[in-house]
Formats: C-alpha cells, sequence, structure tokens
C-alpha cells in the first residue's frame, strides 16, 4: 500500500487579511447601494459615484 500526498493544507489567514476581506466587502456593497439609490432618486452624481467608487 502506497501513501500519496494530497492537497497542501489550506493557508492560514492572518488579520490584515480579515480586514482586507472585510473592507473590500463594504466597499462593494456599498458602491452597489449608492449606485440603485442614485438611480432610484434620479440623481446622477450619485450614480456616478456608486460606478466611480471600487475603482478608487
Amino acid at each position: 500500500m502506497t501513501i500519496t500526498q494530497g492537497a497542501p493544507p489550506p493557508t492560514r489567514n492572518t488579520p490584515v487579511a480579515l480586514a482586507r476581506g472585510v473592507l473590500t466587502g463594504g466597499v462593494i456593497g456599498a458602491s452597489l447601494a449608492v449606485f440603485v439609490v442614485g438611480c432610484v432618486i434620479e440623481s446622477v452624481p450619485l450614480c456616478v459615484t456608486g460606478v466611480g467608487l471600487p475603482a478608487v
């Protein structure tokens, strides 16, 4: 019987990686919300901000 090497164990998440993930999720969620609200209330600057926020 031979033992084969499986997949390597997953890497551990550091606090910096966790914070980066939370901030990325927050920016994506906020930009989507700003874009939708801007479209609903027909505010062009708000729509542009919603599209431009993730680029920054």
